[in-house]
């Protein structure tokens, strides 16, 4: 199995013929020409064939452009539902062997690179559900809902596909209520809330035990290991450090970047071109320890404060109130 890790903004790791066309084919009925929507990318009409391989920055490029070029709100939906559509690949089409939604899920996260590779997920179990949380890879910025738009699209039109109806699932995200929002109503159902602590979807237990129409043991076994053997497995630069500071208690930026083999200069450099900073990504994992604690597993706030280390309850809450805009009584309701 072939390892890249960690991966930056510019290493070209990510299968995206797939991603390209659907880009095209919706942006170009909307009047934007295919130079234009490639313009800066580095990706040629000739390049779109199934070993195409790009970087994170490029298709970072090739969706600011079709967030500029391309009329109207949806695009980054259409995009998504294209891609579990019309532009629905083998591997895609094949998790459909899985036995259930959760099956189905749980490949799809260790594969992450090649199904949702601007995004990093984790499942969480809480109570009779769990809980799908995202965080940004590399430092998507401004980008970043036009992202969740799009694999929110593609991860409701996949499982429709795969179920033959819609997935009942909870959408939270970690953003205000969005001007557009009839368009989240539209593609991802009324299930919807803004303003929350962490960019998640949750499902119950009763929907991730959904059996898929269409799941075959034997076809399962065979895409699983073509995975294990081709899929390159990639970890990026910002979940690299997001792990070592949840991982390894007192970790700072001058031991990380010495386990890297970096200068802590040129770590710094590298988190900057992420748009993020060491400080910035440890109050993320801080952040996503304590609604973890909180929020998921509904843990009181001595039990969560001892398991995050503090030995002060008034530390404790204020702390978690510096993090997620929430206290710890306000977390466990959300």
């Amino acid at each position: 199995m072939q390892v890249v890790a960690p991966v930056v903004k510019h290493d070209k790791v990510i299968p995206a013929s797939a991603i390209v066309k659907a880009v095209l084919s919706v942006t170009g009925p909307r009047g934007a020409a295919e130079h234009k929507i490639l313009r800066g990318t580095g990706i040629f009409i000739s390049d779109l064939k199934p070993e195409l391989l790009v970087s994170p920055a490029q298709l970072l490029t090739l969706f600011t452009n079709a967030q500029n070029y391309a009329n109207g709100p949806d695009i980054a939906f259409q995009i998504g539902k294209s891609m579990a559509t019309a532009h629905l690949t083998g591997t895609w089409h094949g998790v459909g062997s899985c036995h259930n939604v959760l099956d189905a899920l749980q490949m799809i996260t260790r594969f992450r690179w090649h199904f949702c590779p601007l995004m990093s997920v984790s499942i969480y179990a809480g109570k009779g559900r769990r809980v799908l949380a995202f965080q940004d890879p590399f430092g998507c910025g401004k980008l970043w809902p036009f992202v969740t738009q799009l694999y929110g699209a593609f991860f409701v039109s996949l499982f429709r596909y795969w179920l033959g109806q819609r997935l009942a699932c909870n959408f939270r995200f970690n953003f205000s209520r969005p001007r557009h929002v009839h368009e989240y109503e539209a593609h991802l159902g009324f299930r919807l809330a803004f303003d929350q602590p962490m960019l998640s979807i949750q499902l119950e237990m009763r929907e991730l035990k959904r059996a898929f129409p269409k799941r075959d043991a034997f076809y399962r076994h065979a895409l699983l290991t073509h995975l294990q053997e081709n899929a390159a497995v990639c970890v990026s630069l910002l979940d690299v450090v997001r792990e070592q500071i949840a991982s390894r208690p007192g970790c700072t930026l001058s031991s990380l970047a010495s386990q890297l083999n970096y200068s802590p200069a040129t770590l710094k450099r590298k988190l900057k071109d992420h748009q993020t900073t060491f400080s910035e990504l440890n109050d993320q994992v801080r952040r996503q320890q304590a609604i973890y604690l909180l929020s998921v597993q509904k843990l009181n706030n001595e039990q969560s404060a001892l398991q995050m280390a503090f030995t002060d309850l008034p530390n404790f809450r204020r702390a978690v109130k510096r993090w997620t805009g929430h206290t710890p009584s306000e977390l466990r309701e959300v």
